[in-house]
């Protein structure tokens, strides 16, 4: 008979799980900053140019990034 192999886990180790999450959030964060000045910006170049085309342009990005992070960071919770 052979010898059993020894399982290995699969995936990142605990600590580069925890480094590889902070760093998602913190792109998060900064996407949720840049998509908020985006909008202020164009909330005032459209007031400023008396137009509701810009303002009809923005969309909830930082909903958008902020549910791709949830699915990013918890695959298992993905697929229960």
């Amino acid at each position: 008979m052979a010898a059993a192999l020894p399982l290995t886990p699969v995936g990142p180790s605990p600590a580069r799980r925890a480094v590889l999450t902070r760093r998602v959030r913190l792109f998060v964060a900064a996407t949720i900053t840049y998509n908020a000045i985006e909008a202020a910006v164009a909330l005032t170049a459209g007031t400023l140019a008396s137009s509701t085309a810009l303002m009809s342009v923005l969309r909830p990005q930082s909903e958008q990034a902020d549910g791709c992070a949830d699915d990013c960071c918890n695959p298992q919770e993905k697929s229960l």
